[in-house]
């Protein structure tokens, strides 16, 4: 008996010391792994093969791999809140971040007074807005949350839109339609949000961001913009048929924001376009036709005012010869100026 408990008493001192000399194994290999597989592998050796070698053995042993084990599975459940609450404002955040596009249908006079609006930079809306005239719409791109702000907020915008008739001269109309014209708009209307529309058949009209600012721009445009009309003879209608004539009008409506034309029924000349050039192309235009104007008058004078005028005809017809060579050198100097 005594033989047997002292070999027992020796087992157990070998089992504890081979348990010390395992755990001294186990420990080197766990410093060289990385903290996460340290977990894993400790996890599983003092959960199974150190747990299963203590046995029956003292509970100070086995209390040792539950613990570690106990502090392995607290780990693991910290971890996983931590991943769902990134994961939670990942999908937040993605949720927040997707956009809706909208395409809102306007009128062609409100669509180019919202394209010289929005690229003026006036006026912010939350999100991207563009105006597309091809499909007559205004393009809305913003989040989900904010694409049915900015519609109101654009139709807040529209609803205030004012048009107002415009009294110009006809001619003028024309010359505004053409790339002359639309560049003089411009430049007219470069401080307002109001811009000049026409429609064939239809009185030109100026839509403006408010009423305010389309009577504003209207006023201005009926001052500037005006007619003024030359008379002329029948004794003209030779010179305003020739090639002499015709430069001048070009010349007049290249260099200056003018129109001219004739009307023969009325025997007037009309010229339209900007006040400022008006009086400059109507003074030469009068200088024109005095140039090339033939008068003929029938003069009642006695015996002998004829007889002395037939003494002294070759001098009256060689002065009248020097005055024409003297105005057509002059019109020959006007013609290379056109």
């Amino acid at each position: 008996m005594y033989d047997s408990a002292g070999q027992n008493s020796r087992d157990a001192q070998m089992s504890a010391a081979d348990f010390c000399t395992l755990s001294d194994s186990v420990k080197q290999v766990l410093d060289q792994l990385p903290p996460v597989q340290q977990h894993q592998t400790f996890f599983s050796a003092s959960s199974h093969t150190i747990f299963d070698d203590c046995g029956n053995d003292t509970d100070d042993s086995c209390s040792v791999g539950m613990c570690k084990n106990t502090a392995t599975e607290q780990d693991i459940c910290l971890a996983s809140p931590q991943k769902s609450e990134r994961q939670t404002e990942q999908n937040a955040k993605a949720a927040s971040s997707s956009t809706e596009c909208r395409k809102i249908i306007f009128s062609e006079e409100k669509l180019c007074l919202l394209e010289k609006v929005i690229a003026s930079g006036n006026i912010s809306f939350p999100g991207s807005v563009r105006v597309i005239v091809a499909e007559n719409a205004v393009e809305l791109v913003a989040a989900d949350e904010n694409v049915t702000e900015s519609e109101m907020k654009l139709y807040e915008l529209t609803a205030n839109f004012s048009a107002l008739s415009l009294r110009i001269p006809a001619g003028v109309v024309k010359l505004l339609q053409s790339a002359r014209g639309q560049k003089w708009l411009q430049l007219q209307l470069a401080g307002l949000d109001a811009v000049f529309r026409f429609k064939d058949g239809a009185c030109p009209f100026i839509v403006g961001v408010d009423w305010e600012t389309s009577m504003g721009a209207k006023s201005r445009l009926e001052k500037m913009l005006l007619s003024k009309t030359v008379p002329f003879a029948d004794q003209h209608t030779s010179f305003l048929q020739s090639v002499q004539w015709a430069r001048a009008v070009e010349k007049f409506e290249s260099e200056y924001f003018a129109t001219v034309s004739t009307e023969y029924r009325k025997n007037e000349i009309v010229v339209e376009g900007s006040n400022e050039t008006l009086a400059d192309v109507v003074g030469s235009i009068s200088m024109l036709l005095k140039q090339n104007g033939r008068l003929q008058r029938k003069i009642t004078i006695s015996k002998e005012q004829f007889d002395l005028l037939l003494v002294h005809k070759g001098e009256i017809q060689d002065k009248l010869e020097s005055e024409l060579a003297l105005q057509q050198q002059q019109h020959r100097y006007t013609s290379c100026s056109c």
